[in-house]
């Protein structure tokens, strides 16, 4: 199974415009198309953290002005040249960043079809020392039709080698989902402009959303959005569940990529892309809309004025002073003024004399199920109206009921079919069922447990919210880990709370530990206010109550080497997991502990040990 963690794209290089291509394409010398490549790097954004690990190599090729009637031997030669050339120039510019780094390289279909194509990419990786796994290879759906003299299964010879595949496109009736599993890409990037003139209002949108990432996490690929440059974009993007963007509202292009460059110049304020004061984890504040507002002094005929035209399920909070005090729905005003008198009886009155001044009011915080529980204990009369979400006390927005059913329909889908509703990764059945395929097949894989340490005092101390965040991030750190240093056939998933399992050849098992563990070190500090931060500790509640300083959040890993077989003792491997586990705990910091005793043999325990 492919675990790849890449964040999303933008404008690529190498896709034809269709309608701008030429009858007649210019014929140009050779010297003349291949002069020095000027490209540009568009960063990708995680909306979670503001962090940049991928970009997208930017450039208008001159392949893109030769039509396909119009290829001769020698210009399809030309345009694997000038792709291979555009690739070194990029790597160049690429190389420095730390191993972390991604570039999305889209080609054009002749490139990728051309018989040099994969020696020439392994040479000039191998020349600029980068690794092909920090590489995914960029294809555009509507090239894919063009390629007929390369079927799918040759995209996967060069990804074979190590370089990831990405498929962009607008998730239209050109890319069905069937084709998109056929082809496994690692990453598939949703063009914004293309989806929003497809589909026909939000539910739509949230139907087709669904769809696709309910098909991309099937095949464990990872969903992106691109050409996103407008902030009203990014927050319609952000409601349907995307976190990872590119375009000019996230971070502007680049002759040179850099790992902070959005914290320097990114689309929104600094403030907007603080991580810690955010609000992304199971609470039901992510799922409220601004909704309609009026102050409790207005009178009924004014609110009237307001819902007028609108649909009868809509509502209006009723404020005072910022804070909820009231909700009124649109076909609960319609039945009261709709009664006998009741425009005389109430379109001058206060609208406080028919508004609802018990709805029900959570915080943003406030877990989903007790949200729904509260919601489904009204009367019935009342049992379909509006939830009002407050943050600090003050009105955030609205939840419908509709929505809120809609994503706890989502939730429960996902864990009857063994998937953690928090981070997606596969749950204990999947765990279990792939153990016994590896006991079935007879492999030999390294068993990694990843354990946090002090997340119980950090969730005290910071909320259930930000502790979700805690545990969506790492969920990323090692998909990303994963992605850099373990093959196709790695298998992560999530036991629970704050325990992960991951599967992986034994040669990937130490590299991936050391890039995780450092990796957390650096990357998790986001997930703390500035104070904390600086400070290097937070305070917490010890098991018996005490309060006491605790340091920040690592990461421990064990390490345990298995030759699975069909008369396995798995309580044996349990025992061993937990000893080596506990080994690691032991040791302050980020750090794993590797047990080299193969599982079907005696001996003693070698420890390898690393800290951050």
């Amino acid at each position: 199974m492919k675990h790849q963690e890449v964040l999303s794209m933008g404008p690529v290089t190498g896709i034809k415009n269709k309608g701008m291509i030429p009858e007649n394409p210019p014929t140009l010398p050779v010297k003349d198309l291949l002069g020095q490549p000027d490209i540009r790097f568009s960063p990708i954004a995680d909306d979670m953290t503001g962090r940049i690990r991928l970009w997208i190599v930017r450039k208008e090729s001159f392949s893109d002005y030769l039509s396909d009637r119009h290829r001769s031997g020698e210009q399809k030669a030309q345009v694997l040249l000038e792709d291979i050339r555009l690739l070194e120039t990029a790597l160049d510019a690429f190389h420095h960043l730390p191993e972390e780094g991604r570039l999305v390289f889209f080609l054009h279909p002749e490139s990728m079809a051309h018989v040099d194509f994969s020696e020439s990419l392994r040479t000039t990786l191998k020349n600029k020392k980068v690794s092909s796994r920090r590489i995914l290879l960029g294809i555009h759906e509507e090239d894919l039709d063009t390629l007929t003299d390369m079927s799918s299964s040759a995209l996967f010879i060069h990804t074979e080698r190590g370089t990831g595949l990405c498929i962009c496109g607008g998730a239209g009736n050109g890319l069905s989902l069937l084709r998109l599993a056929g082809l496994q890409p690692d990453l598939f990037l949703l063009e914004s402009s293309a989806f929003q003139q497809h589909v026909s209002g939000q539910d739509h949108a949230a139907l087709m959303v669904g769809l696709l990432s309910d098909a991309c996490r099937r095949i464990q690929c990872v969903l992106g959005v691109i050409h996103i440059h407008k902030i009203k974009d990014r927050r319609y993007f952000k409601e349907l569940g995307f976190s990872l963007m590119q375009g000019a509202a996230i971070a502007p292009e680049s002759s040179l990529p850099s790992l902070h460059h959005i914290e320097e110049n990114g689309g929104g304020s600094s403030r907007e892309w603080s991580v810690f004061p955010g609000s992304q984890g199971s609470g039901v504040g992510y799922l409220a809309s601004p909704g309609i507002t009026a102050l409790v002094s207005d009178t009924v005929e004014e609110i009237s004025r307001i819902l007028k035209n609108r649909s009868p399920t809509d509502s209006i909070c009723l404020l005072k002073e910022k804070r909820p005090v009231g909700l009124l729905m649109r076909y609960h005003l319609d039945r009261h003024l709709s009664s006998p008198y009741g425009n005389a009886l109430f379109l001058k009155k206060s609208v406080a004399r028919i508004m609802d001044t018990e709805p029900v009011i959570r915080d943003a915080g406030t877990p989903l199920d007790e949200v729904a529980r509260a919601a489904m204990s009204r009367s019935a009369e009342r049992l379909y109206d509006d939830i009002l979400i407050t943050e600090n006390g003050l009105y955030k927005g609205t939840v419908s009921i509709r929505s809120l059913l809609d994503v706890m329909a989502r939730i429960q889908v996902e864990t009857a079919r063994g998937a953690n509703p928090l981070t997606g990764l596969p749950g204990n059945t999947s765990i279990e069922k792939n153990m016994a395929e590896y006991r079935q097949n007879q492999v030999r894989m390294s068993l990694i447990y990843a354990d946090l340490d002090h997340f119980k005092a950090y969730n005290d101390c910071f909320g259930f919210e930000a502790g979700d965040r805690m545990l969506m991030f790492t969920s990323r750190l090692i998909r990303e880990s994963a992605s850099i240093c373990c093959g196709k056939n790695t298998f992560i998933g999530h036991v629970g709370g704050d325990d992960f399992v991951i599967f992986t050849h034994p040669a990937e098992a130490e590299s991936f530990a050391k890039d995780l563990t450092e990796k957390f070190e650096r990357e998790t500090q986001v997930l703390y206010p500035d104070g904390i931060r600086n400070q290097g500790f937070f305070q917490g509640k010890s098991r018996d109550g005490t309060v006491c300083p605790f340091p920040m959040v690592s990461i421990s890993l064990g390490i345990v080497d298995c030759q699975f077989h069909p008369g396995m003792d798995s309580s044996q491997l349990s025992l061993r997991v937990a000893q080596i586990k506990g080994y690691a705990k032991s040791r302050k910091g980020n750090s794993w502990v590797r047990d080299r005793r193969q599982i079907s043999a005696p001996g003693e325990s070698i420890l390898d040990k690393g800290v951050v």
